[in-house]
């Protein structure tokens, strides 16, 4: 019998930007179809990984408690392109587009774009 709905942990996100933790909405549960569709969507994308040749920029937080940034690592080594980049941020969690280091995101996401469009 499956469960259409499983509880996440007890662990908390350790948001560095007080103002935007209080901002953030997230559900109690997981959909149990999601992890069926995040498996399958792993799984494709370590298959294609070799074939990307476009530019990467791979960001991630340190202290990230749901992706470990060793996965980073992973993706990178695996990537076929010949120009990419890794950066890892120091402060924030998750979700680096609205945590602490959210404007430097940003900022080096735009650098990247210009960079590699001229």
């Amino acid at each position: 019998f499956l469960h259409p709905f499983y509880p996440k942990s007890e662990q908390t996100a350790s948001w560095a930007d007080e103002g935007a933790a209080a901002l953030r909405v997230a559900y109690s549960v997981w959909p149990a179809r999601a992890v069926r569709e995040a498996r399958d969507g792993l799984r494709e994308m370590r298959d294609i990984l070799p074939r990307i040749n476009v530019p990467v920029l791979l960001m991630h937080s340190r202290d990230d408690l749901v992706v470990p940034s060793k996965h980073m690592d992973r993706i990178y080594e695996r990537l076929g392109s010949i120009h990419k980049e890794k950066v890892l941020l120091e402060r924030g969690d998750h979700v680096i587009t609205e945590d602490a280091d959210r404007e430097f995101v940003f900022t080096r996401v735009a650098k990247f774009i210009s960079t590699h469009t001229q």
